[in-house]
């Protein structure tokens, strides 16, 4: 079963050649057209929305706040003859930006990050935990320094607290974004990760090593809280201790 795709336009038939693309790909199940923004949620919720295509002039600031408000929201591609419109998809959480004209590449990509957000989220919302009911390529966007930053969850080493702000280290790279790590570490899968310090977050496929208070990932030692120690232990026990 393919993508239920919703094309939202600014102007009438603003989204017709997207429309036109779309329906000839493979992977789409359906596409619709509508130019309310507030028609988005219900048909999210009806199965009509798992991607949002926004084909958009412009995005006045009561757009971008209501969107930003929505409790649960579809995937959403930016699509738009502006270029300085793809830093409103920064702002707007979108995991794509498309700018005009649309080159059928650049379409393939953000479907398949659709798919991938949507199965992923889906997986979640069902109450996933179990490594074998992960999605494949399972994976999240953080917003860092003006561009969006694709954080695959099985590349995780930890997740670090910096006051208002968060740094997630894989093997290749450390990203900085403005987030709480008590909000992230709610969202995350938790029989994979698992909070060790105040200030930590470890990815426990990552371990190499618990030795007394030191939690050793990669070349990186971490401490374990005393308050953690017992959690700590207890999820590596029910994670496979022989």
């Amino acid at each position: 079963m393919g993508l239920s795709c919703l094309i939202l336009e600014d102007a009438l038939h603003g989204g017709q050649l997207l429309s036109s693309i779309l329906y000839k790909l493979e992977g789409v199940e359906s596409v619709e057209v509508v130019q309310d923004l507030g028609r988005v949620p219900d048909l999210f919720q009806e199965g009509h929305a798992e991607v949002v295509f926004w084909v958009a002039e412009s995005i006045s600031e009561s757009a971008e706040a209501y969107w930003n408000d929505l409790p649960r929201r579809p995937a959403l591609v930016l699509h738009s003859a502006h270029a300085e419109l793809a830093l409103a998809a920064f702002r707007l959480g979108a995991i794509d930006f498309l700018p005009d004209p649309v080159q059928l590449e650049d379409l393939q990509r953000a479907l398949q990050r659709a798919a991938e957000w949507s199965a992923f989220h889906t997986w979640k919302n069902m109450g996933g935990t179990g490594s074998d009911s992960i999605p494949k390529r399972p994976y999240f966007f953080v917003k860092s320094d003006y561009r969006i930053v694709r954080i695959p969850l099985d590349e995780i080493l930890f997740i670090e607290a910096l006051g208002e702000y968060i740094r997630i280290t894989t093997a290749d790279q450390k990203v900085v974004t403005l987030y709480s790590l008590s909000k992230l570490g709610d969202w995350l899968p938790p029989r994979n990760f698992i909070r060790i310090h105040r200030s930590y977050i470890i990815n426990l496929d990552k371990v190499n090593f618990i030795q007394n208070n030191v939690v050793s990932l990669g070349p990186y030692q971490l401490p374990i809280s005393k308050n953690q120690r017992k959690s700590v232990l207890d999820a590596v026990q029910g994670y496979g201790l022989l």
